[in-house]
């Protein structure tokens, strides 16, 4: 897992980070080229010698589109906040920003089931997924690592032992996939009143 891991931070840039208070010892992060790291935890009497925010899971108090990257590591005290959580870091996060998400054990379906698709409603693209297996006699081939996705891992929980991914937020002129449907040609109505000549209708008057 150290190697995704390090991918995926070397891809992250910005000034601002939000590092989620987690009880899994997360790999060294010194392949982060985000300098300012803010530890937000929900449990009091944390100390840390990073700047520190001590707030519920649910309510993050950051202004919205402020932050260029969160990281998440999953444990057991995320998930019964999980749908709040995905709400707030979508909010905070600022246009073209990062969230990587380390899911491992018992978290990895809960994150499939229920993460993925709600950050991917939420506006998050995936950008870099990795799949691997702890055990010894893995499960899951190396080859599939970029292969392997959430609904196979649905269907076979056991096959994955944990997951690194990136997603990225969408920019700030995302491409529209309806974009050319929503164009209008110029023999449809538009919905507005059909231009009227400036002569008025005197000339037709005096005709007739």
């Amino acid at each position: 897992m150290t190697g995704p891991w390090r991918r995926c931070l070397s891809r992250c840039h910005g000034l601002q980070a939000v590092v989620v208070g987690s009880a899994l010892t997360l790999p060294d992060r010194g392949a982060c080229r985000i300098p300012h790291q803010i530890l937000l935890t929900g449990e009091k009497g944390v100390t840390a010698p990073r700047p520190l925010i001590h707030a519920d899971w649910r309510h993050w108090p950051l202004r919205p589109a402020s932050i260029d990257m969160v990281i998440l590591a999953l444990d057991s005290a995320h998930l019964p906040h999980l749908p709040a959580m995905i709400n707030e870091i979508s909010v905070c996060l600022g246009p073209d920003a990062w969230l990587l998400v380390v899911a491992q054990g018992d978290q990895l379906a809960p994150w499939c089931r229920v993460g993925m698709p709600m950050a991917a409603h939420r506006g998050l693209i995936l950008r870099e997924a990795n799949w691997g297996d702890a055990r010894k006699l893995s499960w899951l081939p190396p080859a599939w690592a970029h292969y392997w996705s959430a609904q196979w891992q649905t269907w076979f929980p056991a096959a994955a032992q944990w997951s690194v991914q990136l997603w990225q937020k969408q920019t700030l002129c995302p491409i529209a996939p309806d974009r050319k449907t929503s164009r209008n040609t110029s023999a449809s109505w538009s919905g507005s009143w059909v231009p009227q000549s400036r002569a008025g209708t005197s000339q037709l008057k005096d005709c007739a």
